[in-house]
């Protein structure tokens, strides 16, 4: 009990001793003595004011300090640091060979820490930091070394100012936890911290270990609701950094290896990202990704990693080397960081891209898209002009390319290119081009379109190209062709040249107002940059002829060009040459069975006016079907015979009336309805919508014939007028070219005179007047006198011949009239009067006198009026079928009889 008594008096005793020790030092000790020494040795630390609200010890938390504010050395009235409480628990623990402070724990709880980099990027506390550097010293006279086993800071921020950065930029790090533990192995760190910039919040926490046996440093930072945009003044100048964006989520894990390697794997999840690499930009993106890197603590700048990355989601939009836009769908991207180069290879699908080159524009496009992009790692020498190396495939299903020369549109159905940089390389490509399906390969290379295209093609659709391109009196076009067309255009200089082959099959061609041209079959081959285009049409139908029509023409501006074509009889063959708006003809041959002529001539496009001087030998059997007969002759007229034509004409060519002529031609002998006539020369002028025909000399069976006229072209129906005469024609020869006269008795020498003028191809318009005298022959047996003879019944008649005719007549309404036709013999006289028709109706009344007694008395002389023994019979019909009646007379037609006879032979 006694001993029980003295340990309880003892403990109490060591109670009182603490207690006043206790009271002691908060009261009198901490307060005065440790206070002044705490801010005393701060403020020569910092160089600064040093103020300390209280100081305590405390049994659970140790020493704790007060309201401590420690305020900037270079602006006194600024606080560098605050801390609402400290506590700290120590113990010293004595030893021969060193002296140890350690520090249980040390709690921070409301500490603010104003920091900031200057303007010439040295730290506000760049001072305190070079002071708390370790140093190499004698180790016998140091200080008692300080070990903290524990820190925990709560409730706590950094406010960041930096003014490297224009305008300055600020931020507030507020943790809201962190601890620090020292164990017996290794070092642990875990913090939850808020960085604030402006009003948004990025929250992230930090675990972290350190193995003092291995030196390994192992972690993971998680950060979320990261806004990029409130961080790009951080990244002034770099080439891939976004312009705007959220990340939602980066969690990073990290390692670092015996202080040699660190080496990190990170997971991304991100949203409305916009980013911009020297002429690609990316817009509201939602990217999701992870990588992998490491690099050696020794230098930093040779970090290397690999990862994947995944787009759900993003606009893109290009200005070099196209001006385009589109969406970008599920895209995946393989990355891998080297020392030199960082690698991605990627797949994604483009949908709606538009774009534009030039004058060529490309709309809804969709495709999918492989490619391989290889970037040099920068180096801290230039950072903006990093050159960008990229590669890869492309398929598009559907779009449409629009203003490109000559074709306008194209309707793509399908694509497959590779590209690599600013070149493109097609594979295959299906589309509509001028309303039909071509398939086409080629390249586009430093801003060089090279494209070979092929397909089967409506002609009707190159119509509208011929027309704006190159003009032309091409109105109608149709048919289908086949054709293979090689295109070259630089884009850069807005220039472009096509090359290729068209297989025609059964084309139709209208020029102007012609008729269609057909042809069967036949091919065009073309070379714009060579300004060339050479063509063969097979069966071509004109005149009425299967034509092989083959041609060349170079030169568009000033251009050559060289047309044949050839039938079985015909053949032309022209040479061409174009200046601005005139056409040089220097060569023209043209043949026709067996008819040659060769000219040349010029021709204006402006002015339709043509210069034409031509020359040849022309066979007129083989023109006249190409002669209007019909128009003129109620039958076919029979022309046969060759003839040398020179000729020069020049005028308006749409206005032959208006054309200047000059020519002349020549034959040794032509053949008219089986008529003859020989030694022709004719001259013909025309100027001022007249035409002369100078002379127009032949021989007609003998005959020395000539005839000069005068055209009026210019009037709504061309009038004429002929002067002619042939003197001497041998009728014997004549008849030999009469069928219904050949072999019988028909001759003398036959003069001509005579004066006519009409009017348009109306034979009826004809007037005129003549002269005819025969002599020296036998005319009996024409036709329509020959019956007479029979008639009459009067032998003689059969035998009889005329062998003098003569008379005037005169022409009108289609009628050659007489009124005083009279053909004299050795033993009659017939005198006729009346007309015969251009057709060869006959009208006529032949007067002669038939005796009624005697010798040679008519059968018909009892019925007839014997007053003077005078005869009338009207012959009608044709000149083929003559028909006779006789015609009584009577008193009165008598004395009309006497006045014809009177007129004759007064």
């Amino acid at each position: 009990m006694k001993k029980r008594s003295i340990i309880l008096i003892l403990c109490l005793v060591f109670i009182a001793f603490l207690a006043g020790g206790f009271y002691y030092i908060n009261k009198v000790l901490l307060p005065s003595v440790v206070r002044q020494k705490i801010v005393q040795g701060l403020s020569d630390f910092t160089a600064s004011k040093v103020t300390l609200g209280g100081l305590r010890l405390n049994l659970l938390k140790g020493l704790v300090l007060k309201d401590l504010v420690i305020y900037d050395k270079d602006t006194p009235q600024q606080r560098l640091a605050e801390i609402k409480e400290l506590s700290a628990g120590f113990l010293i623990l004595p030893s021969f060979k060193e002296k140890k402070i350690i520090i249980p724990s040390l709690s921070v709880r409301e500490a603010t820490l104003t920091i900031g980099r200057r303007k010439d990027g040295t730290l506000t506390i760049a001072y305190l930091l070079e002071k708390i550097k370790p140093k190499k010293t004698d180790t016998t006279a140091s200080m008692p070394s300080v070990i903290v086993r524990q820190v925990n800071l709560k409730d706590s921020a950094i406010l960041w100012t930096d003014e490297t950065i224009e305008p300055a930029a600020t931020a507030r790090l507020r943790l809201k936890q962190a601890e620090a533990r020292l164990g017996f192995n290794k070092a642990i760190l875990s913090a939850s911290t808020e960085i604030i910039r402006g009003d948004a919040t990025t929250y992230i926490s930090i675990d972290a270990d350190y193995a003092y046996g291995t030196k390994n440093l192992s972690g993971r930072i998680v950060l979320r609701d990261l806004d990029m945009a409130r961080y790009l003044d951080y990244l002034p100048g770099a080439p891939y950094a976004p312009t705007q964006g959220f990340v939602d989520t980066l969690e990073a894990s990290f390692t670092l290896q015996e202080q040699k390697t660190f080496s990190s794997q990170i997971q991304l999840r991100s949203k409305k990202i916009n980013a911009v690499y020297q002429d690609i930009a990316v817009s509201d993106a939602e990217i999701n990704a992870n990588f992998s890197f490491s690099v050696p603590t020794d230098n930093w700048s040779a970090w290397q990693g690999k990862g994947q990355l995944d787009v759900v989601q993003a606009a893109l939009r290009s200005t070099a080397p196209l001006q385009a836009e589109a969406r970008m769908t599920g895209a995946h991207a393989d990355i891998t960081c080297g020392q030199a180069v960082i690698g991605i290879i990627s797949d994604f699908t483009v949908a709606d891209l538009r774009g534009q080159s030039g004058d060529i524009k490309a709309a809804g496009i969709n495709a999918s898209v492989h490619a391989q992009i290889d970037i040099p790692r920068p180096d801290t020498t230039d950072v903006k002009n990093i050159p960008l190396k990229y590669k890869g495939s492309l398929d598009v299903t559907s779009g449409t390319l629009s203003g490109l020369p000559y074709v306008g549109q194209i309707k793509i159905a399908s694509l497959q290119a590779s590209f690599e940089e600013k070149n493109i390389s097609l594979t295959q490509m299906s589309a509509e081009v001028l309303g039909t399906t071509i398939t086409a390969s080629g390249s586009l290379k430093d801003n060089a379109l090279n494209l070979k295209a092929s397909g089967k093609i409506g002609l009707q659709t190159l119509l509208p190209v011929i027309k704006e391109y190159y003009g032309g009196p091409v109105t109608e076009l149709s048919g289908e062709a086949d054709a293979t067309i090689h295109i070259l255009a630089d884009l850069a200089h807005k220039k472009t040249s096509f090359e290729g082959d068209i297989l025609l099959q059964e084309p139709v061609i209208v020029l102007d107002a012609a008729s269609p041209l057909k042809a069967s079959g036949g091919r065009v081959s073309f070379n714009t940059q060579e300004e060339r285009i050479a063509w063969h049409l097979e069966g071509l139908s004109l005149l009425g002829r299967a034509f092989d029509l083959d041609g060349t023409w170079k030169g568009f501006q000033t251009s050559s060009c060289v047309v044949k074509a050839a039938a079985q009889d015909m053949m032309l063959e022209a040479h061409i040459n174009k200046t601005n708006n005139a056409l040089d003809i220097p060569s023209l041959k043209i043949s026709v069975k067996d008819s040659q002529l060769e000219g040349s001539g010029q021709y204006d496009l402006a002015t339709a006016a043509f210069h034409l001087n031509a020359g040849g030998d022309i066979n007129i059997t083989d023109l006249k079907e190409w002669v209007p007969q019909k128009a003129v002759f109620e039958k076919p007229v029979d022309l046969n015979g060759l003839c040398h034509i020179q000729l020069n004409a020049a005028g308006p060519a749409k206005e032959w009336t208006s054309w200047k002529i000059n020519s002349n031609i020549t034959s040794k002998a032509v053949h008219v309805k089986g008529f003859t006539i020989k030694d022709i020369a004719l001259n013909y002028t025309q100027t001022a919508g007249q035409g002369l025909i100078n002379f127009l000399n032949f021989t007609a069976y003998n005959g020395p014939a000539v005839i000069k006229g005068r055209l009026i072209l210019n009037t709504p129906r061309p009038r004429y007028s002929v002067t002619g005469e042939i003197k001497d024609l041998d009728l014997n020869l004549l008849k030999n070219d009469i069928p219904d006269l050949k072999g019988k008795t028909f001759y003398g020498k036959l003069s001509l005179q005579a004066v006519a003028d009409g009017a348009g191809t109306d034979p009826k318009s004809i007037s005129g007047q003549g002269q005819i005298v025969v002599t020296d022959g036998n005319i009996w047996e024409f036709n329509p006198l020959k019956g007479l003879g029979s008639f009459i019944f009067m032998p003689r008649f059969d035998t009889l011949s005329f062998s003098h005719a003569t008379g005037d007549f005169s022409i009108k309404d289609g009628w050659l009239m007489t009124e005083n036709l009279d053909l004299m013999g050795q033993d009659v006289e017939l005198l006729v009067k009346g007309r015969i028709g251009f057709d060869g109706t006959l009208d006529l009344m032949a007067v002669t006198q038939v005796p009624t007694t005697g010798p040679g008395q008519s059968p018909i002389g009892d019925v007839i009026n014997t007053a003077g023994g005078m005869t009338a019979i009207n012959i009608t019909g044709n000149i083929q079928k003559p028909q006779y009646k006789l015609q009584p007379i009577t008193k009165n037609i008598f004395n009309k009889i006497q006045d014809f006879l009177s007129n004759i032979a007064p």
